[in-house]
């Protein structure tokens, strides 16, 4: 009896063909601010009424959206989320001017 072991060969790594390459797809960045930020701009539109809420979502809102304008897939949905949060932040800033000035300036 021997004690030799049995030759193994082992297998041959694996080789891709030319038409197919595994690739790294790399993550975009900011997709998912620009979403944030286009919910944001739709939410302030209504957060605008009372401004404590206003002027956090519209702040929150043109943060995520500057953000996101990085991402090339979702450009237009940030822009978007920048353009309804900037409008949401004028309206919250005339809200609260005027209910200043009417609490200020009784009848």
């Amino acid at each position: 009896m021997s004690n030799q072991q049995p030759y193994y060969n082992p297998p041959p790594p694996p080789q891709f063909s030319p038409q197919w390459q595994p690739s790294m797809i790399p993550v975009e960045q900011g997709r998912g601010q620009a979403l944030a930020g286009f919910i944001l701009g739709l939410v302030s539109l209504i957060a605008w009424f009372v401004p404590l809420i206003g002027y956090p979502v519209t702040i929150v809102g043109i943060i995520l959206a500057s953000i996101g304008l990085r991402a090339v897939s979702r450009k237009n949905l940030a822009i978007w989320g920048l353009v309804l949060s900037i409008i949401g932040l004028v309206a919250t800033l005339i809200n609260s001017a005027l209910g200043v000035y009417l609490f200020t300036h009784p009848y």
